[in-house]
């Protein structure tokens, strides 16, 4: 019997690795590649000195990440929901966050780091700058690498886009503990602790907006402006209302949020409501273009995408001041983006597939491990 649970568990994981994580029948990875393009083109004003447009008080790049955190919010949820083993959970977490990161900032530190920096290479690799840039692949996010793009308008980051990293690797760890709590009394309990995650980012916005709190490395102050999302997502998959999203609503509800004369207060309150079912709208349309066949896996390069876009930019920014020519944000976004997908790509292909098929092997193997155990208990209880 024990060996049956286990064998249905394995197959319900299969399912979910289809269906989730490949996105058939969904535009989940659509809308990923969606948000990393909004990140990458919200960077491209504040990186210039240009105004970025909004959308409810929000620039492109943090709703590019409101759109990272509602997916996700959702997408790991459901991943517990299928399998709500944690140590196998924790397996797909770590190689979901960790292989490309760990890439990317040794391919900075040691290869791409020496070639710009302004230093010698003496001066670069004894300056302790440059070993600290090595914390962000433990997710202590630091921005600088000594001597690189130090001439440039915005010389204090080699990659601004590290923060939201160890803010979704902590919202990973806490999925499990929110769906089990949250999903009681009908999911009673999960609308409360989000609604309460919601009004307390609310009141910070408004009542503290320059409040911040760094821990390892973290500002909990810009951290709550979009984890709210991440609750939101999780509560989407823990009450299952697929049958409220309609995509024809959320066209009207965006057109109508973009004719209101909206502050940053009244933005982020209806944000917290809109968003989400604007994303879930689109993601469970019918025929949904982001999962067809012949789209499916090009669309998964979103992560990278979001790891190299800011360096590429920074890099598109330092050729351009160096001779002289003018800062214009457009420039900036095309020729950035041309190379951070070309970074994005190889990343995946390199890096994120292998490593997903890694971490799907890792699993069967604990998998395989506990039904061995489990026999061997069995067949030791049976001889006593």
């Amino acid at each position: 019997m024990i060996q049956n649970t286990l064998r249905k568990d394995e197959r319900k994981s299969e399912i979910w690795r289809e269906i989730y994580m490949n996105g058939r029948g969904n535009n989940f990875n659509l809308i990923r590649l969606l948000a990393a393009l909004l990140v990458l083109g919200g960077h491209s004003f504040v990186l210039t000195g240009s105004t970025p447009p909004s959308f409810l008080g929000s620039a492109p790049h943090r709703l590019g990440i409101i759109l990272f955190f509602t997916v996700g919010g959702y997408l790991i949820t459901e991943s517990w929901k299928r399998d709500p083993d944690y140590l196998c959970y924790l397996i797909r977490r770590v190689f979901r966050i960790f292989p490309a990161l760990i890439t990317c900032i040794a391919v900075l530190t040691f290869m791409i780091g020496p070639l710009l920096s302004a230093y010698t290479l003496k001066e670069y690799f004894t300056d302790n700058g440059t070993w600290n840039y090595l914390k962000n692949m433990r997710l202590y996010v630091n921005y600088t690498l000594p001597g690189v793009f130090s001439q440039n308008p915005i010389s204090t980051a080699v990659n601004g886009s590290l923060w939201s990293l160890p803010v979704e690797f902590f919202m990973y760890l806490l999925i499990p503990a929110i769906y089990e709590v949250g999903r009681k009394g009908g999911g009673k309990i999960h609308i409360l602790l989000t609604v309460s995650v919601c009004g307390i980012s609310a009141w910070k916005h408004i009542a503290v907006p320059e409040w911040s709190f760094v821990i390892y490395g973290t500002d909990l102050g810009q951290a709550l402006e979009v984890v709210p999302y991440y609750f939101l997502g999780s509560l989407a998959a823990t009450l299952e209302i697929k049958r409220i999203w309609n995509l024809q609503l959320a066209l009207i509800l965006y057109i109508i949020c973009q004719c209101l004369p909206c502050g940053d207060a009244v933005g982020m309150l209806l944000a917290f409501a809109v968003v989400p079912y604007i994303v879930f709208s689109f993601a469970f349309c019918e025929n949904p273009f982001g999962g067809r066949q012949c789209l499916r896996n090009k669309l998964k390069f979103s992560y990278g995408l979001y790891l190299y876009g800011f360096f590429a930019q920074q890099l598109v920014i330092e050729w351009l001041w160096k001779r002289g020519l003018p800062l214009r944000a457009e420039v900036v976004m095309v020729f950035g983006l041309i190379l951070a997908g070309v970074l994005a790509v190889a990343s995946e292909k390199l890096v994120e597939e292998p490593a997903r098929k890694l971490s799907h092997g890792l699993i069967d193997g604990v998998r395989k491990c506990l039904r061995q155990f489990q026999e061997q208990n069995k067949r030791r209880e049976n001889r006593e």
